[in-house]
């Protein structure tokens, strides 16, 4: 479990074991991957909901998330992480803040979950990290 194995790890080695780890619903996506990391920055996850894992499809983890969104009465994810974090009005966020992107294609939610290292994004792909340029379309928000 990234986000229990991250209490004692940094942003570092959380990126490090996540280097070559695939991707998998509930245990290694992108939202068990920023719990993961603001666990090794902060002590906690984002959200013990958001960590736990309670699917293993793409279909079960839209369908939880949405759940998820409706109990709260938030209107979307984004709007879900802002209730948890302070957002960013930036293109240069500090190594560790969380990224959002929207996405394309079979996504659960319309965005890609990441975490800031440089002027990069370290984002969860098929079949490990993928390191992607800061874009003007992301969304940031701090961890500190």
């Amino acid at each position: 479990d990234p986000a229990t194995a991250a209490q004692q790890l940094g942003v570092d080695d959380v990126i490090s074991l996540g280097r070559e780890k695939k991707f998998s619903w509930g245990d290694n996506d992108c939202f068990t991957f920023i719990n993961a990391i603001h666990e090794a920055l902060k002590g906690e996850p984002i959200d013990r909901d958001w960590a736990s894992g309670k699917y293993q499809t793409a279909y079960q983890a839209k369908k939880y998330y949405l759940h998820l969104i409706k109990k709260t009465g938030i209107e979307n994810i984004v709007l879900g992480i802002d209730s948890k974090l302070q957002r960013l009005d930036c293109l240069c966020p500090r190594r560790g803040s969380i990224v959002a992107r929207r996405a394309s294609g079979t996504d659960v939610l319309g965005y890609s979950f990441g975490v800031v290292i440089s002027d990069k994004c370290a984002f969860l792909g098929e079949s490990g990290l993928e390191f992607l340029p800061v874009s003007r379309g992301d969304l940031f928000w701090s961890v500190e």
